[in-house]
């Protein structure tokens, strides 16, 4: 018998074998789309955060921005007022809120905790770029330049688009490694390695059928998976 034979031969009735294991068989197509629903109900409506950031007495300067701008502001920053400054304060210290602004004259002062620095950088710099152009306002000058900013993904584009084949790719993985070694090293443990060099069909033979039938098997969940993640899309959008 060839070694291509023997290949074949082997892999068929090894995937005969998987087949008839319902308990296998359930798990390798349930499995993956266990962790596509895990990871669709976490992701699944990703939304920008907000930073919290408490005003305390008249703030002129983020207020006529936050007037000017309520949309753009609107989805990055909520501005509340707030009657006690020391508690305000504390506030930020227990990281409640992200930062705490007032205003003496034409200065701004932006209160923020150290523990924090993604909240902290971020309060930062969009309270500098309110002070810059509110100084390019008081020139009274139009801006020489502007920005625009265009995503380069499809705007239909869903997080759960982004897990799916990254998700199919770890399971297609862990199952041509982890799969056959398991199995390998139980027909080791058992002899029936032993047993098989007795046989016509060469070893590494034996190996390659194992991990073609644990590949084989691992894809079969790649159209559920695909299909859940097309009929999920669908009904988000």
């Amino acid at each position: 018998m060839s070694t291509y034979a023997s290949f074949r031969s082997l892999s068929r009735a090894m995937l005969l074998g998987f087949v008839r294991d319902r308990g296998a068989l359930a798990f390798t197509i349930l499995f993956p789309l266990m962790f596509l629903v895990i990871f669709a109900g976490i992701f699944g409506n990703q939304t920008t955060s907000k930073v919290e950031v408490l005003r305390v007495g008249p703030v002129p300067i983020v207020e006529r921005a936050v007037a000017a701008a309520p949309d753009e502001l609107g989805e990055v920053m909520e501005l509340t007022a707030a009657s006690d400054r020391a508690q305000a304060l504390r506030d930020v210290e227990k990281g409640d809120v992200s930062a705490v602004v007032e205003q003496r004259g034409h200065e701004l002062i932006v209160h923020y905790s150290a523990a924090d620095q993604v909240r902290s950088g971020t309060v930062r710099s969009l309270m500098n770029q309110i002070v810059q152009s509110s100084n390019v306002a008081a020139t009274g000058k139009a801006p020489t330049y502007s920005m625009s900013a265009q995503q380069v993904e499809d705007d239909s584009l869903n997080a759960i688009q982004f897990f799916t084949p990254s998700l199919l790719g770890w399971a297609l993985a862990s199952a041509g490694v982890f799969g056959a070694s398991q199995t390998l090293v139980s027909w080791r443990t058992k002899g029936i390695l032993r047993r098989l060099q007795l046989s016509p069909a060469p070893i590494p033979t034996v190996f390659a059928a194992r991990v073609a039938v644990s590949l084989a098997s691992r894809s079969s969940s790649s159209p559920c998976s695909w299909r859940w993640r097309r009929s999920r899309c669908s009904a988000c959008g």
